[in-house]
């Protein structure tokens, strides 16, 4: 395996970390809207 061989497996492994830690971000975000909105139902309600 040649240098741009490595770099581009390498900077390929990289962009999927990315994708994977902004889809984290994005469920955790989501997550704790939906906390928060149950939240606030239930004191509405109650």
């Amino acid at each position: 395996m040649d240098n741009s061989t490595i770099w581009k497996s390498f900077t390929n492994l990289i962009s999927r970390l990315r994708i994977k830690l902004s889809l984290l971000k994005e469920t955790s975000n989501f997550k704790k809207g939906l906390v928060s909105t149950l939240l606030a139902g239930a004191l509405l309600a109650g």
